[in-house]
């Protein structure tokens, strides 16, 4: 008989609610492993000080395994009815100390028009994350909603805060701090945003994102005017090999 790592509880509030709480994802030697990945990304050259870096296993092995562990993929795999996983997207975001700034409210699913909103996400926090650093809120419920207006903002698609009462009346939003090695998953278009870190801590965080269908989407960064391709593999299987 297969292991289960959800509970009916947790797989039916994800269900209503579009989110789920992981406290206890990853043990601290794994934070540890993958927050010396995220330090070796800086002496490769990439930007620490940035809002994010992308595409991380093409970068690390250590991102790629972080993909294939089962307490990622297997928990992905129990909320999805899903024969296949893919990654669809990886990226790590920093919330740096005293100068990180705010994610506002928007969905994930509204940055890829280009395929069919199944997007689900899994926020892994490296550092503690609370209202003091930027943490993530969530607004339970907004994924029965579909994919709402955005407008285009400083740090991308956003709803803005006096919008939401008008496109999801009755929900209220919810702060959701968590621990290093602690993770929320969400629905791709549950509604969540992360506030500006004023703290003296960083608040890194990995986001792993999973579809049903291979990524073959390609960019052009418009910074460096250089073609990105996302990650794009198969992680999880419901008959295993």
């Amino acid at each position: 008989m297969q292991t289960t790592l959800l509970s009916a509880q947790q797989r039916r509030q994800y269900d209503d609610e579009g989110y789920l709480l992981l406290p206890q994802l990853l043990s601290p030697r794994e934070v540890t492993i993958l927050r010396a990945a995220i330090e070796d990304l800086g002496k490769m050259g990439f930007n620490v000080q940035a809002r994010q870096v992308g595409a991380l296993t093409q970068k690390d092995p250590r991102f790629k395994q972080l993909a294939f562990n089962p307490k990622v993929c297997d928990r992905i795999g129990e909320l999805v009815d899903w024969d296949r996983i893919y990654l669809h997207s990886s990226k790590v975001n920093f919330n740096c100390a005293r100068e990180g700034i705010a994610k506002t409210w928007h969905q994930d699913n509204v940055y890829w028009p280009e395929l069919p909103p199944n997007q689900i996400s899994m926020w892994i926090a490296i550092d503690d994350a609370d209202e003091t650093n930027g943490c993530m809120w969530v607004l339970p419920g907004s994924h029965r909603y579909g994919i709402v207006p955005h407008t285009k903002g400083a740090t991308g698609w956003e709803v803005a805060d006096e919008q939401v009462p008008t496109q999801f009346p009755g929900l209220k939003p919810l702060q959701c701090p968590v621990r290093a090695g602690g993770a929320i998953v969400f629905h791709g278009n549950v509604l969540h945003k992360s506030e500006p870190n004023r703290s003296d801590r960083n608040r890194w965080a990995l986001v792993l994102d999973f579809d049903k269908q291979h990524n073959e989407i390609i960019r052009v960064n418009k910074e460096t005017n250089m073609m990105t391709q996302f990650d794009s593999f198969e992680v999880w299987r419901r008959t295993k090999l």
